[in-house]
């Protein structure tokens, strides 16, 4: 077990053991979220209950996964960062890594659901496309053009439209959070050339960089941000590196400092999501909220990962990359079939076709993640429950850090003491 030394002398274990399991409650958060569109665009849905209607009205908040997702992703590559740091990781082979455990899965996924376009066009016997209906529909193979097509493979059509081509159009709607993390990686690559003695200061840089052009976006000139790390998305990720450093580096009193800052944030934020027209994103208050939580739960973290009745979102967390790329068109096919069976009201969705659907797309989730994407892992996957510790880079919308052992005492892929801090603070 890793440890370190506190003031006191005595040793505490540094690992945050139990990020799997809030892996897990971001990305069911999300497949709940888009289950629910055939009851909340369901005219009829307006004439439902004031219960089921505050039930629905909780379920679609489920779009939180993401900013939560963001938050991980920074703890982790700063983990991955500093491991890599330390092992003396040339920065090629770090980006080769990013490139090997994204981009293969996803592409995979892009082919299989090209396919299941092409099946529904021609083999369908009725000739329904279920993923191109009138709600919500997913955009056809054919209907995009050569330059969508490019920045959807190269996951840059969220900044792609900057420079040149048609407006920006995803033919699989979650890979516009890939394309952050995308560009996540790459800051965070160029910030490990200057070493780690200057790696959080740079991350430091940016994230001030990034903050100015948000208020200069939001109350002086409207900028062409949109789809690019600089827009304001930098600071969910960059709150998971606060954790992490904090976490790693930090005293309780730096903890409680970063406690303040995010808090401080947040209260910052919150008014200007009651301001008609802000340019304030919605996501970014999720996520501050989200990395004090971690920070405060840091205490609790083994009985997190040790509980067995937490273990099956704890199991979601481990696969969640393939999950999240698996997900959105089951749910979209399952909840749209069970709406043409005439299962249309909110307690029929409720009780029935979200859970089915998102049980569909877990089983789908887990056999894409046993058959796909293990093979572009780099460390062996871990179980659960398992009795024997494995490690594993698992990535949340792309994010790189040990399944097992989310911890800032461990590198990229082994155990290793840990680090002392690069800034000689805290």
């Amino acid at each position: 077990m890793t440890t370190t030394q506190t003031e006191s002398g005595k040793k505490k274990d540094l690992r945050y053991y139990s990020l799997d399991f809030w892996r897990g409650v971001a990305c069911l958060m999300v497949v709940i979220f888009h289950s629910t569109p055939y009851v909340t665009e369901n005219p009829a849905h307006v004439h439902a209950s004031i219960i089921s209607k505050r039930i629905f009205t909780v379920l679609t908040q489920g779009w939180l996964g993401v900013p939560m997702f963001f938050v991980i992703s920074g703890y982790c590559i700063a983990a991955a960062c500093e491991g890599a740091m330390k092992k003396g990781m040339s920065t090629k082979t770090y980006f080769f890594r990013r490139f090997k455990r994204i981009y293969p899965p996803f592409w995979a996924v892009l082919l299989l659901l090209i396919a299941l376009h092409l099946t529904f066009r021609f083999f369908s016997g009725s000739g329904a496309d279920y993923l191109a209906d009138d709600i919500g529909p997913m955009p056809t193979p054919w209907a995009l053009s050569h330059w969508q097509w490019l920045g959807t493979f190269t996951l840059t059509e969220g900044w792609r439209d900057h420079f040149i081509g048609k407006a920006s159009h995803y033919f699989l709607l979650p890979a516009w959070s890939l394309g952050y993390e995308e560009q996540f990686y790459f800051v965070c690559g160029m910030a490990m050339l200057f070493g780690r003695k200057w790696f959080y200061r740079s991350l430091t840089a940016v994230s001030v960089a990034v903050l100015g052009i948000m208020l200069i976006n939001n109350f002086v000139v409207e900028l062409p941000v949109a789809g690019f790390f600089f827009d304001g998305r930098w600071l969910m990720f960059a709150s998971g590196v606060l954790v992490f450093y904090v976490l790693q580096f930090g005293n309780e009193r730096s903890r409680k400092a970063a406690l303040y800052l995010l808090g401080l944030g947040t209260c910052l934020i919150l008014p200007r999501m009651f301001i008609p027209h802000t340019k304030v994103d919605e996501h970014i208050l999720g996520s501050l909220p989200f990395a004090m939580l971690l920070i405060f739960l840091f205490r609790y973290d083994r009985k997190i990962e040790e509980s067995r009745l937490l273990r099956p979102i704890t199991l979601c967390g481990v696969m969640c990359y393939s999950l999240y790329l698996i997900h959105f068109p089951v749910v979209k096919v399952v909840t749209q079939m069970f709406y043409r069976a005439g299962f249309q009201s909110d307690w029929a969705a409720l009780f029935l076709s979200i859970p089915v659907s998102a049980l569909v797309a877990v089983i789908i989730a887990w056999g894409f993640h046993r058959l796909v994407e293990r093979r572009f892992l780099n460390t062996p996957p871990v179980i659960p429950g398992a009795r024997k510790p494995a490690h594993q880079e698992m990535p949340i919308l792309g994010s790189s850090q040990p399944a097992r052992v989310s911890s800032p005492a461990v590198s990229v892929d082994s155990q290793e003491a840990p680090p002392t801090d690069p800034l000689g603070a805290v």
